[in-house]
């Protein structure tokens, strides 16, 4: 073997030579075909193509920015927004560059103090230079959002319009006139009649007031397994239940607990005798307390129990896979009526409690009336942390009512096939029952098929419209006296109105006269006039915008009264102006301070949620990512 290496030893190390040459030429060409290229465009936008190269620069810089002490992610703090991505920093430093808000780096050097930079240099091992470009950049972005924030703050001639609507005050006198209170439940309708008022509803959503809809909103059927704590409570064992009774009342004794609390009429009874103690002994308390230990005994028991079905129900859906629409495909064996009952049968001896636990069947109903199903109508689902989520909500998460769930959907495991167990547990929080449900049936929303299948509505809403008519009858002959008697002289001497004021529907009705109001409240300034309108006390209620804009006109115009119609509460009011309290300047002055700053915050907050918010960053500049 020597013998053969000496032969051929010059024409080894020739071989090995060229192949090691080959590697290092190899490798380099192999490294340069891996190593992506910089210039590779990454996204587009109308502020040019970004590249690897822009990624890599602004990683780069954020990472520095960090170093400083400074927030990227953030760079104004008003507001709740969501964290900004480097991608979204490279749009907003062309932005800024676009609007020519660019710092020089000079005067962002000079704003650190004289070896600051110089220690963070060393700290972060790079250059001074690039600590400043990089501030400079922080800073340009930051600068050029609060430019926007400072823009957007209100002018004197803003400000004074939203304090007179704060504080300029009318003060009127009103008749209230209900519709309910003129309702003929006899009157009757052609069919005519009901097949317009059908047509002109039929594909829209009931409202409130007189907007009428007869669109029929999504139904569920489910069924449930219904687990009643009180009856565990009588039937479960506790061990050592006199013991452990004794110590809970120890323990409600500390916290003065009001089931050990003597009753109030005892207390009151003893008159001159020797005072009672405030809380019941061990004995009078012992049967109260006792029940106490086995309803939460009763309580795990009935939480096991339903744990138990949902876990038992889930093992039938494990192989189950997703359909198009993103539910789980429906087992055939789930989908049997007898199902629950089957695995009611299956319960282990230690949960199995027969007379505590029923299956039942709910009929059709919508989300609006989902309380009003029996037992399992006002169960919600309560977890450790967070918001308890009701049935009425859980129930209508299902194939039948959304059709399609998508991998990004929030919560997609709340959404249920037809037949899937729902996951969570319910309880009824008034007598902690337990529900395990399923849908097992759905009807879409739709349009009303025809005037028959509504027709209950239809009349109903037939007569509250010709009430409303009424009603406005009313007003005007009620406007007429007002302008030459005053409205209240008018209302009085209505002896119609006067005594339907005693009736039952018409409780509500008659003079009134309600407290001085404004267009604005002084919290709701910020955010301007709510849509929804003012609430004013003294029986007046809600009025619109626009109600209340004709009450302040009354000063300007030659009449004093103003008929009210009211819609979307099958109302009718009429106003009579006392007067209106006009403010003063020394009022504008004690609000005027306030009112800058309510307004300067909301508009400030608004303004950097949109300018530094990361989807409308990129909206506004039309990104679109490459995949390749």
């Amino acid at each position: 073997m020597m013998k053969f290496f000496r032969k051929y030893n010059k024409t080894m190390m020739a071989v090995l030579m060229a192949l090691l040459m080959v590697v290092f030429i190899g490798g380099s060409a192999l490294q340069g075909m891996l190593t992506p290229s910089t210039d590779r465009v990454v996204a587009t936008s109308s502020l040019g193509e970004i590249t690897l190269l822009d990624q890599q620069e602004v990683s780069r810089m954020t990472e520095m920015i960090a170093t400083m002490g400074m927030t990227w992610q953030q760079p104004v703090q008003l507001g709740y927004s969501k964290p900004l991505e480097e991608i979204d920093w490279i749009l907003l430093i062309r932005e800024t560059e676009r609007l020519g808000l660019m710092l020089e780096s000079a005067n962002v050097r000079a704003a650190f103090q004289a070896d600051q930079l110089e220690q963070l240099s060393r700290r972060a091992k790079v250059k001074v230079e690039d600590l400043v470009e990089a501030a400079r950049l922080y800073q340009s972005v930051r600068g050029a959002a609060l430019t926007f924030v400072a823009a957007s703050a209100p002018g004197e001639g803003e400000i004074r319009s939203l304090a007179r609507d704060v504080l300029e005050m009318v003060q009127i006198n009103a008749v209230m006139l209900p519709a309910k209170m003129l309702l003929d439940e006899g009157q009757e309708f052609t069919e005519a009649q009901i097949q317009a008022q059908f047509e002109s509803g039929k594909a829209k959503e009931r409202g409130a007031g007189l907007e009428f809809g007869y669109y029929r909103h999504p139904t569920t059927k489910v069924q449930f397994v219904s687990i009643d704590r009180d009856k565990l409570a009588g039937m479960v064992g506790v061990a050592n239940l006199e013991s452990k009774s004794k110590k809970l009342y120890d323990e409600m004794v500390q916290r003065s607990d009001r089931i050990i609390q003597r009753p109030a009429v005892e207390l009151e009874a003893v008159g001159d005798g020797p005072e009672l103690p405030a809380l019941l002994s061990w004995e009078e308390a012992k049967e109260a307390v006792t029940q106490e230990v086995r309803r939460a005994q009763a309580d795990q028991t009935a939480e096991r129990i339903a744990n138990w079905l949902i876990q038992r129900a889930g093992t039938a859906w494990l192989n189950s896979e997703r359909g198009e629409n993103g539910y789980r495909m429906t087992p055939e064996k789930v989908a049997e009526s007898g199902y629950y009952r089957d695995l009611l049968g299956r319960l282990p001896r230690e949960l199995n409690y027969p007379d505590a636990i029923t299956v039942s069947e709910s009929s059709y109903f919508t989300q609006e009336n989902a309380v009003d199903i029996p037992y399992i109508g006002y169960s919600k689902y309560s977890p450790k942390r967070g918001i308890p989520t009701p049935f009425s909500k859980l129930a209508f998460l299902n194939e039948g009512i959304v059709p399609e769930i998508t991998t990004d959907t929030p919560n997609r495991s709340d959404y249920l096939a037809m037949y899937e167990t729902c996951a969570y547990p319910l309880t009824n929080p008034i007598n902690g029952a337990r529900y395990v449900f399923r849908v097992v049936a759905t009807e879409a929303g739709r349009p009303a098929k025809s005037a028959d299948e509504v027709r209950d509505e239809i009349v109903a809403d037939l007569r509250l419209q010709a009430a409303y008519d009424s009603a406005l009858g009313f007003a005007g002959s009620l406007h007429s006296c007002a302008v030459g008697e005053g409205l209240q002289e008018g209302y009085d001497t209505n002896l119609e109105l006067v005594a339907l004021r005693d009736t039952k529907e018409g409780a509500d009705s008659g003079f009134i006269q309600p407290p001085p109001f404004s267009r604005l409240r002084s919290y709701q300034a910020a955010s301007g006039r709510p849509d929804r309108g003012v609430f004013v006390g003294g029986g007046l209620g809600l009025i619109s915008n626009d109600a209340v804009d004709a009450c302040f006109a009354l000063a300007e115009g030659g009449e004093r009264v103003v008929i009210l119609p009211m819609p979307e509460r099958a109302e009718v009011v009429v106003a009579e102006l006392v007067q209106v309290n006009a403010p003063i300047e020394e009022d504008f002055l004690d609000t005027r301070t306030q009112l800058i700053a309510d307004v300067r915050s909301k508009r400030a907050s608004e303004v950097i949620q949109n300018w530094l918010s990361s989807e409308q960053i990129r909206a506004r500049n039309q990104l679109e990512l490459v995949t390749r």
